[in-house]
């Protein structure tokens, strides 16, 4: 799930939020800013549906967003 999070979400996204680790249906995304945070919820389940459809295996409930300094 962390692996393919660039892949679903694409290179401008990818540039501003990454996945660090998925845990009991969460797949926890650092963000860099809290606005992107924040419009990052307003797409939530879409990005849920969409990781959902590349790993079919996971069983991905929710996203949860943290803004912090990226890495």
């Amino acid at each position: 799930m962390v692996e393919k999070w660039a892949g679903v979400v694409g290179p401008e996204l990818a540039e501003r939020a990454r996945a660090t680790r998925y845990e009991k249906g969460t797949l926890f995304v650092r963000v860099d800013h809290g606005a992107w945070m924040q419009e990052l919820h307003f797409i939530e389940k879409d990005l849920v549906r969409k990781l959902r459809a590349a790993c079919p295996d996971v069983d991905l409930v929710r996203i949860k967003f943290s803004a912090r300094e990226m890495e």
